[in-house]
């Protein structure tokens, strides 16, 4: 089983496509959460650079988000919604998102 289908699973995570930050609050949720949540795979085969990876993540995104404006041109759930689980996520239109980069206003 795939990453993706581990976090789409809605008996898991209910309605996994909807932006719910507040369901992250509640202690149970968390714990279940430590079991089923793994980017990075768990066990004997677990990246080795975990700690690293997410800390660069949050770097990178904190950089970007400081200095530039990301906006994207004509996307829609066909850009976004996974239609196969492969290697890779394949979504309906495979030309790929169209995106903006501007400067930010300082």
């Amino acid at each position: 089983m795939t990453v993706l289908l581990m976090q789409m699973d809605e008996n898991v995570y209910p309605e996994p496509q909807v932006f719910n930050p507040e369901r992250w609050m509640n202690a149970e949720t968390r714990r279940k959460a430590d079991r089923t949540y793994a980017p990075f795979s768990r066990g004997t085969r677990v990246c080795l650079g975990m700690q690293l990876g997410w800390a660069e993540l949050y770097m990178t995104v904190a950089a970007l988000a400081q200095r530039f404006d990301f906006t994207l041109e004509g996307a829609g759930p066909k850009d976004v919604v996974c239609a196969s689980d492969q290697f890779i996520i394949g979504t309906e239109d495979s030309s790929g998102l169209k995106l903006h980069v501007s400067k930010a206003a300082e």
